[in-house]
């Protein structure tokens, strides 16, 4: 059964990578600040994989089966949200690599509350990398306003995709 989802996943990875609009990215990690109603965080974030697709018009659709978020100043206060969709526009549609726009993501079922519900709101930008990974983000930004029935309030993150930093690291060793 378990070889059955590598092989769909192995196909989906090299269809979606034969598009130049669609990509796939195994993983970013990174971190991030908010500023809610109650108080202040900064966190550490990831999420693995992110699926995306751009439209030619600049629309695009992203989602990540997996995102946590852990503080960075109490390691046991973390959570996981298993269902994350993102809607988002891309101004610079014309140059390959970079995106840049609003965004607007829902994030549910998170791993102590099924009834979940998050809703952000706000600009992100990226660096996509098309080699040697064929559509990788490299560096991903996002700013903007969040909203869910705990808090509210506005957040900020920063991150990197570490396989691409890790083949990056073993190239120019190579080189050298």
């Amino acid at each position: 059964m378990a070889r059955k989802y590598i092989i769909i996943f192995l196909f989906f990875l090299i269809s979606v990578n034969a598009y130049p609009e669609a990509g796939i990215s195994f993983g970013v990690l990174g971190v991030g600040g908010s500023i809610t109603n109650k108080s202040y965080n900064s966190y550490y974030f990831g999420r693995i994989p992110y699926l995306y697709y751009e439209m030619e018009t600049g629309f695009g659709i992203a989602f990540s089966p997996l995102m946590y978020f852990m503080r960075i100043n109490d390691t046991s206060d973390y959570y996981l949200t298993f269902a994350n969709i993102s809607l988002y526009y891309n101004f610079f549609k014309d140059w390959e690599g970079l995106v840049l726009g609003p965004v607007v993501s829902a994030h549910a079922i998170n791993n102590s509350k099924r009834d979940f519900f998050e809703m952000r709101f706000g600009l992100q930008s990226s660096v996509r990398i098309i080699e040697p990974i064929k559509n990788q983000e490299f560096v991903v930004l996002e700013l903007g306003y969040k909203h869910n029935e705990q808090q509210q309030g506005f957040y900020a993150y920063a991150g990197v995709n570490l396989l691409l930093v890790l083949i990056f690291i073993g190239n120019s060793k190579a080189n050298t």
